[in-house]
């Protein structure tokens, strides 16, 4: 937002941009976060008859981590700047004006 095409009347279609980006990235997170407290929580689908003080086999309990980690990969596996890219590539096409700098943008490494 700190842009010199980030006027107010660049909002709404910012706001737009945003939406097309990062509002699945988010969704995402968000029910990935959900079925993961379900999967801690042992009140996930293959565990609705585990009663607490039961024994749970070893092996349903790795494939609990395994896939318990699984849904914590985008922690480290996934990076905004590709969104950041995009975002800033939608921004060129509906701003042709300030195309040249948005592109230098993109050129800049961070």
């Amino acid at each position: 937002m700190t842009s010199p095409i980030c006027t107010s009347s660049a909002i709404p279609t910012i706001a737009d941009i945003y939406d097309a980006i990062r509002r699945p990235a988010g969704n995402l997170v968000m029910e990935l976060s959900k079925t993961t407290g379900k999967l801690c929580q042992i009140a996930s689908p293959g565990f609705e008859g585990v009663v607490e003080g039961e024994s749970i086999p070893i092996e349903r309990l790795q494939n609990l981590c395994d896939v318990i980690a699984r849904n914590w990969e985008w922690c480290w596996k996934e990076s905004a700047e590709n969104d950041k890219h995009r975002a800033l590539e939608m921004l060129a096409m509906r701003f042709s004006k300030q195309r040249e700098y948005i592109s230098s943008l993109l050129q800049t490494p961070n």
